[in-house]
């Protein structure tokens, strides 16, 4: 995860989760992209940069963006 003043890019390498050998399995349809991406946002002045995290979670990649408290 890049963050920077006025957006986030994120970028990394989904690899595919091919079937074990041996297994009774068909892959008819998959809607989850695999290989490389990158996703750019433009974030708001509303964001606390240095709360920002990333995790990885049950398989899915966790991003947040805490709102920042003004004073």
């Amino acid at each position: 995860m890049l963050l920077y003043e006025y957006g986030l890019v994120l970028e990394g390498r989904r690899p595919w989760g091919a079937p074990a050998a041996g297994a009774d399995v068909r892959v008819h349809a998959a809607e989850i992209r695999h290989g490389p991406f990158q996703l750019a946002l433009r974030l708001p002045d509303t964001i606390d940069r240095e709360g920002a995290s990333v995790s990885y979670e049950r398989g899915m990649l966790v991003v947040r963006l805490p709102k920042a408290r003004h004073a």
